[in-house]
């Protein structure tokens, strides 16, 4: 135990948590000295605990010297450092801009249709959430948002295939501007399969796919190599994408045999044991409800429900796969799989209605924002008045907190009554 722990509340502005803590190198120590739970989503304002062991005095440096990293709440503690895993979930502020209520088949004039009444049906909403809770489905950003899903490349790696793997990820696609200076390495390494001639045309060298191009110059047929040039991390997620996405489907299978508990169902009598559960039978069946039920994640050490194998086994046939790819050659893509809640019920969730004109105000004051504010940096965003003639426009927030791993985008989708597809 380290009596001298800094606990540090480390505010982060459109970044992951990694890349923050790496960007306190501007503090000349190693990263090593900087702890955490887990790590945050890139495209938010997002505040979280670290620990480090070093001080206060050493810490607030960072704030003069780096523009979207903030540093505060600085407490001693006598405790353990925080490591990953430690995590006991989130808490999301999100505000909705803009929005509308979805009128039903109702054919009435809009002049003879009675006026909604907006906050009742918010509250109703948020009501429903807290009450029933949402499905606990993987969100779309954990399989990518290119033209080539992230679970694509996984399943390539559970065939080892590796060759096809490698081929998928340096495939010419749609680019986002984001990511358009890979746009003539790819064509070039579709067209010759070439990795030097791919490798010059690629400003960043180091970014995933540069990395696998430097396998492939140095070592031209070991793809295996090449992929295990990425972070252990990144290589892993594609075949961890693999598991989520026959998840989801196993789980909209699931619901489709009805809303309540079933016999064969699994669930977890302690949910501290992570990996023991239990088959509900006709006599433990009245000690759980649909709430408790949880679905196999495939791998090689888990069991799986007798009311989803056989379509499990389809849906990994229809992949190609079946259920020893779990268990491959390459220790990295050996997977013992696991077990999550089918229903995720939130803590106390939250929404309001909130009046604008501008979409540029400022409708929620994140920690972030507070730091800054403290530091006599201001807000980010000023209230606005509306002026005669000019439309207010209707804006909902919702706080709400989720256990680790659950999808605030898959709260919105029950919130909001909408498909994340649309």
């Amino acid at each position: 135990m380290d009596t001298t722990a800094a606990v540090d509340h480390l505010c982060r502005y459109r970044d992951f948590t990694k890349p923050s803590i790496y960007g306190l190198r501007i503090l000349r120590v190693n990263q090593k000295l900087f702890n955490f739970a887990g790590t945050k989503d890139k495209r938010a304002i997002t505040a979280q605990f670290v620990t480090s062991k070093l001080t206060p005095e050493v810490l607030v440096v960072a704030n003069k010297k780096l523009k979207n990293v903030k540093v505060g709440n600085f407490e001693l503690l006598n405790a353990d450092h925080l490591t990953l895993g430690d995590l006991k979930g989130n808490e999301f502020n999100i505000v909705l801009r803009e929005c509308e209520l979805i009128s039903g088949t109702n054919d009435e004039p809009e002049s003879k249709k009675a006026k909604p009444d907006f906050e009742a049906i918010v509250a109703k909403a948020c009501a429903s959430l807290n009450e029933k809770g949402f499905v606990n489905y993987y969100g779309l950003q954990r399989f990518g948002t290119s033209s080539i899903a992230t679970h694509e490349i996984g399943v390539e790696i559970l065939k080892e295939n590796y060759a096809g793997a490698v081929d998928l990820l340096l495939r010419p696609r749609e680019e986002s501007a984001r990511n358009s200076f890979l746009t003539e390495t790819r064509k070039i390494w579709a067209e010759t399969k070439n990795a030097n001639a791919a490798l010059d045309k690629l400003p960043r060298k180091y970014c995933n796919e540069g990395r696998v191009l430097f396998g492939l110059k140095d070592n031209p047929n070991d793809y295996v190599g090449a992929l295990g040039r990425l972070a252990r991390p990144m290589r892993q997620m594609y075949v961890h994408a693999v598991q989520s996405f026959i998840w989801n489907r196993l789980a909209s299978f699931r619901l489709s045999l009805g809303g309540d508990i079933l016999v064969g169902d699994l669930v977890q009598p302690n949910e501290r044991e992570k990996l023991k559960v239990e088959r509900v039978d006709e006599e433990s069946i009245k000690n759980y409800s649909i709430e408790d039920v949880v679905i196999s994640m495939p791998g090689f050490d888990v069991c799986y429900s007798p009311l989803l194998e056989d379509f499990m086994d389809k849906e990994l046939e229809s992949l190609g796969l079946t259920r020893d790819s779990f268990s491959g050659n390459v220790k990295d893509y050996r997977l013992p799989g696991g077990y999550r809640k089918l229903i995720v019920l939130p803590k106390d969730a939250e929404a309001n209605v909130i009046m604008y004109v501008s979409n540029e105000e400022n409708l929620l004051v994140s920690e972030g924002e507070e730091f800054r504010e403290e530091m006599g940096e201001g807000l980010l965003g000023d209230k606005n008045m509306a002026k005669e003639g000019e439309k207010v426009k209707v804006g909902i927030s919702l706080k709400i907190k989720l256990p680790p791993s659950a999808y605030a985008t898959m709260a919105l989708r029950e919130f909001m009554h909408c498909d994340q597809f649309e």
